[in-house]
């Protein structure tokens, strides 16, 4: 078992993990971001989200969108500096993203950079996914709102 201690630590990322990512250079990597956490098989799910950020010129990072081909370039330390680059996390949560070893990763990446490094982190539940009473709902205006408050 691989325990990564993200306590103090900051994040690095190769040259071509940040090409394949922003499609440019290391400057855009100072921007505050949006990091996108969920299950690939939820992608049409998060289609209105999308939408949202493109048309309020929120940048954001997920691993489908981005300029990535190569699935190995999905490594836990290049996820680790993008989410340490953002201002914002939201995770979508459904039977998948709970089920999925590399979400979990996620999940507990997430919550250290929230813990420690005051990263705010958005839940949104999808499926039947029974809420703890913090989950927006995808299509909630309130998630809109919220989001929009933290990039104005």
């Amino acid at each position: 078992m691989t325990i990564f201690l993200l306590i103090g630590w900051s994040a690095a990322v190769s040259q071509p993990i940040i090409e394949c990512i922003f499609n440019e250079d290391e400057s855009k990597f100072e921007k505050d971001y949006l990091f996108i956490s969920y299950c690939h098989i939820d992608s049409e799910a998060i289609s209105g989200l999308r939408q949202f950020l493109n048309s309020n010129d929120i940048s954001y990072w997920d691993f489908i969108e981005s300029e990535c081909e190569n699935p190995s370039q999905y490594e836990y330390e290049n996820v680790a500096a993008i989410v340490s680059h953002s201002k914002v996390s939201i995770k979508i949560i459904s039977k998948s993203y709970l089920r999925s070893p590399k979400c979990n990763d996620e999940i507990f990446m997430i919550n250290n950079f929230k813990q420690y490094h005051n990263l705010t982190v958005i839940e949104v539940c999808i499926d039947d996914i029974i809420s703890n009473g913090n989950c927006f709902a995808i299509e909630d205006d309130k998630l809109y709102r919220k989001i929009s408050r933290y990039f104005d």
